[in-house]
């Protein structure tokens, strides 16, 4: 899942990565009566980021999405997942869920450190998330978020080719 590439930094397919975290929180949307869509393009090629910390960010956006939907019929839980290519150099990996969105009041400061809307939550998730992407040149962004459920998208670099070794 993760390889070094020509820079020495690792890099790590989003698809594979995605689909990792989904079979690990199994468990979890099964037992909320989560339905879940992939809509991924496939042929994607490896981001800059390696697969653990692509993991956690995947994991703590699903996580969250759990979270947000906690409160909506079970009939209406859904997590959409769905990747997309940009140029050739850009990959784009949205995460939807159907919850109950964050206020506006809210949304300029969920990636603030110690920010958190969550009873009993530490507000580091998303913060940690968006240096990790950060990191390697990409973007964590909320793109929309309303009574009908929030899209976070992560916009990341296509690594470099895999070095010889």
């Amino acid at each position: 899942m993760t390889i070094k590439t020509a820079q020495g930094g690792a890099s790590a397919n989003v698809e594979d990565v995605a689909e990792l975290a989904l079979r690990l929180l199994r468990h979890d949307l099964v037992a909320n009566g989560v339905s879940v869509i992939t809509e991924f393009q496939g042929n994607i090629p490896s981001v800059a980021l390696g697969g653990t910390e692509l993991q956690q960010i995947v994991l703590n956006l699903c996580k969250n999405a759990l979270d947000a939907m906690s409160s909506v019929p079970a009939d209406q839980r859904q997590l959409r997942m769905k990747t997309s290519l940009d140029g050739g150099a850009t990959v784009h990996l949205s995460v939807e869920d159907s919850g109950t969105g964050i206020t506006p009041r809210h949304q300029e400061r969920i990636f603030d450190p110690f920010f958190t809307t969550k009873q009993g939550g530490m507000g580091l998730g998303l913060a940690i998330s968006s240096n990790l992407v950060g990191r390697c040149g990409g973007k964590l962004r909320l793109v929309k978020s309303d009574v009908r459920g929030s899209v976070f998208e992560l916009e990341m670099p296509v690594s470099a080719p895999a070095s010889v070794q």
